[in-house]
C-alpha cells in the first residue's frame, strides 16, 4: 500500500497533475457526504437481503474490533476510487461519452475486484457473482461522478458502503 502510494504521487508530480484533476472538489461536499452516508445504509441492507437469500447467513452489523482492517478498508477503498473514478473515467472524458466512460469504468472495477480476489480459489460461479454484483454496485458511483463533477461521493460511498461490509468482521 505505501508503495502504491509512493508511486501515485510520484505519477502525479510527473505528469504535473493536481487534486482537481481528479475531480476532487469541495463543491457541496457536505451534501455528498449526507448521500453517501444515506445510500450506503440502504445498500447495505438490499446487500444483506441478498445474502441472506443467497447464502442463508446474515451480515454483522457494527465494529469487529480490528482497528487495522478499518485503516485498511478507508485506504484500500480511497485508493480504488481515486484510480478508476477520478483518473481513469476522468482521462477518457475527452474521447468517450458520458455512457462509455461509465461503463469502461465500471467494467474496469469489477474485472479489478476479479483479480484481488482470485487468491482465495473461489469457484468460476463465484467469481461470476462477484462480477455481476461488481458491475451493479458501481454503475451509482459512476454516474453520480458525472452528474456532480465531483468524486468525494462516490468515493465516500466506497468508503462508507466497505467499513458497513467489513469492519464487523475480525479478519478481512
Amino acid at each position: 500500500l505505501i508503495l502504491v502510494t509512493a508511486l501515485w504521487a510520484h505519477t502525479i508530480r510527473q505528469r504535473g497533475l493536481s487534486w482537481s484533476d481528479f475531480k476532487l472538489s469541495k463543491k457541496q461536499l457536505w451534501l455528498q457526504v449526507i448521500i453517501a452516508l444515506g445510500l450506503s445504509i440502504f445498500g447495505w441492507f438490499y446487500f444483506r437481503q441478498y445474502v441472506i437469500w443467497t447464502r442463508g447467513t446474515e451480515i454483522p452489523f457494527g465494529y469487529g474490533g480490528n482497528f487495522l482492517a478499518v485503516i485498511t478498508i478507508v485506504l484500500v477503498a480511497s485508493t480504488e476510487e481515486i484510480y478508476f473514478r477520478g483518473y481513469l473515467q476522468n482521462r477518457i472524458q475527452p474521447h468517450f461519452r458520458m455512457l462509455a466512460r461509465v461503463l469502461i469504468a465500471v467494467f474496469a472495477m469489477a474485472f479489478y475486484k476479479n483479480i484481488v480476489h482470485i487468491w482465495e480459489g473461489m469457484s468460476l460461479l463465484a467469481h461470476l457473482e462477484l462480477l455481476f454484483v461488481g458491475i451493479l454496485h458501481n454503475i451509482l458511483p459512476s454516474l453520480w461522478m458525472e452528474w456532480s463533477d465531483n468524486l468525494w461521493g462516490a468515493l465516500l460511498l466506497h468508503v462508507f458502503w466497505d467499513l458497513l461490509v467489513y469492519a464487523p468482521l475480525i479478519e478481512i
